[in-house]
């Protein structure tokens, strides 16, 4: 039996362009070019935590699907999530930790990374619920 798919999407305003080696100006100026990028990024991410992932870049959203080829695939996202924090990507971790979340919100992990994440933005209320929430 496959594991299930795991899904998330974000606004294409909230990808970090800087994550791509293409200049951010000009994948601004060609959607097509930037699409593109964008959905490389995210395949060879997926790619090497193993097994496939579809991307598709709408005109305001980037939708991924990920299919692991074995295990839980929440257990191996989080892991993931936590990477991308360690190396400073926190706009590539947020909306992995947001999708833990709504597919569990007892997530411990998943709510104290993002909380810890919203603090650093300066967002507090919302940093405060989501630790709230963790400690509960």
């Amino acid at each position: 039996m496959n594991p299930e798919p795991f899904s998330f999407q974000i606004p294409l305003e909230d990808f970090d362009l800087s994550q791509l080696p293409v200049d951010a100006s000009l994948l601004r100026s060609d959607p097509a070019m930037r699409a593109s990028a964008i959905r490389e990024f995210y395949q060879e991410a997926f790619h090497r935590l193993g097994g496939t992932a579809t991307v598709i870049v709408h005109e305001a959203t980037v939708s991924v699907a990920w299919q692991p080829e074995s295990g839980d695939a929440a257990d191996q996202l989080l892991e993931h999530a936590i990477g991308l924090l360690k190396h400073g990507n926190t706009a590539a971790a947020e909306p992995i930790l947001r999708t833990l979340i709504a597919r569990n919100p007892e997530n411990a992990d998943a709510l104290y990374n993002l909380g810890m994440i919203l603090s650093d933005q300066g967002r507090l209320e919302e940093s405060i619920e989501t630790l709230q929430r963790h400690l509960e």
